[in-house]
């Protein structure tokens, strides 16, 4: 049975600045410190850390949301990944994440640990973003959920 993950994260910029970062392969460059490719259209692939994470837009909506298919090299096969963008009241970006369909099993079949999924969106992306872009990350304990 496939398994679920979603978690979330607000950074005190607005969601345009943030889905600029997110779909610009100028800036996903920098953060990543790594050649990145992303056409910002439905359908359009995209990949990331010279082509070790890959990918296709399902959906797009400037500055709100992304529905995607990611391609992990150590997992056997795409996880759904929609990336939801609310503004939040003082220019803050609410980043809702729900990943789907992670399998149980990696390529040497191992089982996957979602908390290290979660871990890696945190570490290679989001921290790097407020790293990299100076994007300042608000870590007060309260979430709200959004599909």
């Amino acid at each position: 049975m496939p398994l679920d993950l979603k978690f979330d994260i607000k950074f005190r910029v607005p969601p345009r600045i943030m889905f600029h970062a997110l779909t610009n392969p100028m800036e996903i460059s920098k953060y990543t410190q790594s050649k990145a490719e992303f056409s910002k259209e439905e359908n359009g692939t995209f990949n990331f850390y010279d082509g070790s994470i890959t990918g296709t837009n399902i959906q797009i909506i400037e500055n709100s949301k992304l529905v995607q298919k990611w391609k992990f090299p150590n997992l056997p096969n795409e996880v759904d990944v929609t990336v939801n963008l609310n503004e939040k009241p003082g220019q803050e970006c609410h980043v809702y994440i729900i990943v789907k369909n992670i399998p149980e099993k990696d390529n040497l079949n191992s089982s996957v640990d979602v908390k290290n999924i979660e871990k890696g969106f945190r570490q290679q992306i989001f921290e790097k973003i407020k790293n990299f872009m100076g994007y300042p990350i608000n870590n007060d304990s309260s979430s709200e959920e959004s599909d």
